[in-house]
This record gives C-alpha cells, structure tokens and sequence, in this order.
C-alpha cells in the first residue's frame, strides 16, 4: 500500500482519513431554555481558553437564571474545546475538570466528545497542527466574520492510524512534551517573579548586594 496524497496532505501508509463527525459527537449536550432557575454551574467564555490552557481558577459560577446567554454547552472529562470564533488563534484545549462542580461552556466553542476514548488526545494534537490549521484557514480566509461554520468543522479531515496502539503512543509522547514545555513555563514565572522582587528591594535600598 503506497501513500496516498489529499487535500490534507500526503496520508501515511496504514493510516486512513475520516470525517471529524465520524470520530466526535460534536455539541452533544446542552442546557435547555427550561433547565431549573436555581440550577448551579461554573462557566467558561471564550477568553478564558487559550492554547493547551483553560483558566478554570478565574471561571465564575452562576446559577442558569442569572448565567450569560452564552453558556449552554456543558462540557465533560476529556471534551476537546474549540473555539469557532478566530480559530486560527487556535483557542483550543481538553477539559480536564478541576472540581465537583456542574461546568458549562461558551457557545461559542464546539465540544468534541470522542465517541471511541484513544480516538480524543490524538485528535486534539492533529487539530492543533498543520492538518487542522490548513483547514481552518480555508474556511475563514476572506470572511468579514472569522469563524467557522457547524457544517464545515463537522466536515474537516483527519487522518488515523489504522492501529490504534500506535494512535496512542503519538499522543502518549505529544503529551510528555506538552508536560516539559508547562513546567519549564512554571519555571520562568517563579524566576521572573523572584527578579521583580529583587528588583523592588535592591533598587529602593531595602535590600544589600551583601545579603
């Protein structure tokens, strides 16, 4: 079996290419217009998600009468968000949920639920790479409105290993790099931290060069 080239590139030998609604059940879940008054959740906007990140500490919770019209979407463990607002700033990232509380999401975002679970981290990083982001470039390049469309991400392409083994062991190494670049990020903040505060006590005398 040779390689095979498309429109989303050269498809490895052993790998297939399927639809991203063949792999996801894609907004699930939503809170009806009739959910209870009184019905509690924490609720994450938009410009709480950025790449590989969502800022759960900073997510306010509401009960659904006094919540944004906005949040509807309810998320699970595992859930991929994508924004459909400007995706090419790639506003992506897997809920990882953080607490015992109902939480909710952003129309704005899709919610990829795998419907098979080694099917999700692979998925995510090839959305996140060069794959996705041809695609997602096509759909909004020349659009007063950036963003993409119900129909055009449920029709977006992936490709697959056949096997899925292997399908997680190139998530499995994705993941430990993602790993490595968070705690060396971690790293530079506590440095840059510890420089702003010496910077504070040197420069005002507080503090000696001596110690």
């Amino acid at each position: 079996m040779m390689e095979k080239q498309t429109k989303i590139g050269t498809v490895p030998k052993g790998w297939e290419v399927k639809k991203l609604k063949e792999v996801f059940h894609i907004n699930e879940l939503s809170l009806p217009s009739n959910t209870d008054a009184n019905y509690k959740f924490k609720y994450i906007p938009i410009e709480f998600v950025t790449t590989n990140h969502i800022d759960y500490e900073n997510c306010e919770a509401f009960r659904f009468v006094d919540a944004p019209g906005r949040a509807r979407r309810i998320v699970r463990e595992n859930d991929i968000l994508i924004s459909g607002v400007r995706p090419n700033l790639k506003s992506f990232a897997v809920f990882k949920k953080p607490d015992n509380n109902n939480w909710i999401c952003s129309t704005g975002f899709y919610v990829l639920t795998a419907k098979e679970e080694n099917d999700n981290l692979f998925s995510y990083y090839e959305l996140l790479s060069e794959i996705g982001e041809r695609q997602f470039y096509s759909y909004v390049a020349g659009s007063n409105y950036p963003a993409i469309g119900d129909g055009d991400i449920r029709n977006m392409k992936l490709m697959f290993p056949k096997d899925k083994s292997e399908q997680t062991a190139i998530a499995a190494i994705l993941s430990k790099v993602d790993e490595a670049i968070t705690s060396v990020q971690a790293s530079i903040a506590a440095t840059e931290r510890l420089k702003k505060s010496l910077m504070q006590n040197l420069l005002t005398g507080r503090m000696k060069p001596d110690g």
